[in-house]
């Protein structure tokens, strides 16, 4: 992650930092860290922003997916098409992805979503727009004089909602393509109110990304925690149950005496070693297995002399930590 974020143009001094973040980011928006990455990266510069604003950041993208029908996932999916030209219009990525939330939360699919602002902020950044003439008419100012004056996209539709009296007919008749319309009329019939509640949330200094990348990792650990502790334990009662009534034979990721010990303190009658031969005989030839019959009867002399051990017969369960 900290290289992604270095190729994609952060300070090599805050690299690592950096990729901190959006590995929490990856975490409580289930997404991948390269995704995470590149969402973080493609805001931060396109917005001109330092590193340390990358939390922030992480913040607005999860409450987007909150406060939406959404992901972090569908966002750095989608979201990276829109934001350039967002910023090049001065629109806030708290505004932007108070857009995407609002929409996603009406019901269109976030890919289209961020189709659909991308089309509505291109007519309203064009002056030479019906929109934008619209606005220039009831306004003074172009749309990028309103961002830039502190106003809310929600409040620039609720001036172009109020100017057709509040006909969602001739509000939509407004825009010039299919796209721009659908996102704009779901946005101001929503209304303006609506939009800057969401907008207050995305502006808040909510420290969203670390609460929930605490309460995913606690739970995680515990979970974890207990699947270890349930599996040791079925273990054990498996070889209580049928020990010296079945030969229990052990399989699968034993390497080295200590694991072989393990295995025969856990009530296991022998083990099965494979690929180490494999290994063996590829390296050393015919004389390679034996190497490694003496490897393995070396550790594990060494480890039941640790143990306190003198013969296999006297290796047990309590020799094993944690047991």
């Amino acid at each position: 992650a900290a290289y992604q974020a270095i190729s994609a143009g952060q300070k090599t001094e805050n690299a690592v930092a950096f990729a901190g973040q959006a590995t929490k980011l990856a975490a409580a928006g289930f997404t991948s860290s390269a995704s995470a990455v590149d969402i973080l990266t493609t805001a931060l510069n396109a917005y001109g922003m330092s590193a340390d604003a990358a939390g922030h950041v992480s913040d607005v993208l999860l409450t987007t997916q909150n406060l939406g029908k959404t992901s972090v996932d569908e966002l750095a999916s989608s979201m990276g098409r829109v934001i350039p030209l967002a910023s090049a219009y001065g629109v806030s990525i708290e505004n932007l992805s108070s857009v995407l939330a609002v929409l996603t939360a009406n019901g269109i699919d976030t890919a289209e979503a961020s189709t659909y602002a991308k089309s509505m902020l291109n007519e309203l950044g064009s002056t030479g727009s019906n929109v934008a003439k619209v606005l220039k008419a009831q306004t003074g100012q172009s749309f990028a004089d309103l961002m830039a004056s502190g106003k809310s996209l929600g409040d620039v539709l609720q001036v172009l909602y109020d100017s057709v009296g509040g006909d969602s007919t001739r509000f939509n008749g407004l825009w010039s393509s299919v796209e721009a319309g659908t996102a704009a009329l779901s946005l101001a019939s929503s209304g303006a109110g609506r939009f800057n509640e969401v907008l207050g949330q995305m502006q808040a200094d909510s420290k969203l990304t670390e609460s929930a990348y605490k309460t995913m990792t606690d739970t995680m650990a515990h979970k974890m925690d207990a699947l270890k502790t349930n599996a040791q334990n079925l273990g054990i009662a498996l070889f209580d149950a049928v020990g010296g009534k079945l030969t229990i034979l052990v399989d699968g990721g034993l390497r080295n005496g200590t694991d072989i010990f393990k295995a025969l303190a856990l009530g296991a009658d022998g083990v099965l070693i494979g690929r180490p031969f494999v290994t063996m005989v590829y390296g050393g030839g015919a004389q390679g297995p034996g190497v490694l019959v003496k490897k393995l009867q070396a550790e594990l002399a060494d480890t039941m002399a640790m143990c306190g051990a003198h013969s296999l017969a006297e290796i047990r369960r309590d020799m094993l930590f944690g047991y």
